[in-house]
């Protein structure tokens, strides 16, 4: 967040586990909670998680995009990237 002047406030963490959730509040960040990690719905949104999704390919759909895992992977390891060049 601090190498992308991002408040914390506007920062929403994904995450598949209780612990995921609590870091992000920690944090001071929003979190999304995904079932594809083990943890239920009710333990991720009594951990504080805005809203539960089933898995990351619901993710996604609901950000209008498509779910190839490779591409998934090549995006997050280049965004990374690009956003240290800046």
């Amino acid at each position: 967040m601090r190498r992308l002047a991002l408040p914390s406030a506007e920062v929403v963490v994904i995450g598949d586990s209780v612990w995921d959730v609590t870091a992000a509040q920690q944090a001071g960040c929003l979190s999304v909670g995904l079932l594809s990690g083990g943890s239920s719905g009710e333990d991720l949104r009594n951990a504080g998680a805005i809203m539960v999704l089933r898995d990351p390919a619901e993710l996604a759909q609901r950000l209008g995009c498509t779910m190839d895992h490779n591409a998934v992977h090549r995006i997050g390891r280049n965004e990374g990237r690009r956003d240290e060049a800046r």
